[in-house]
């Protein structure tokens, strides 16, 4: 049994590593494989997901809740 709870994936290390490695590994391939202006063009997830870029702030909800909207 797994569910999402922040602080339970020590509860089993391994099996959270693999299932972590198994759900990342797409989305480094693609970074590795386009670069980083490439991909974000190309999969509207990796733009939405952009925090910071180019030392700013872009993401507006991570910009609001430090106040620099």
């Amino acid at each position: 049994l797994h569910y999402c709870v922040d602080n339970i994936k020590n509860a089993a290390p391994l099996t959270s590593t693999y299932a972590l490695s198994a759900a990342t590994a797409p989305y480094i391939s693609a970074l590795a494989a386009l670069g980083v202006e490439a991909a974000l063009a190309a999969d509207p997830g990796f733009a939405e997901g952009l925090n910071v870029k180019s030392g700013r702030v872009v993401h507006k909800a991570a910009a609001h809740s430090l106040g620099m909207d």
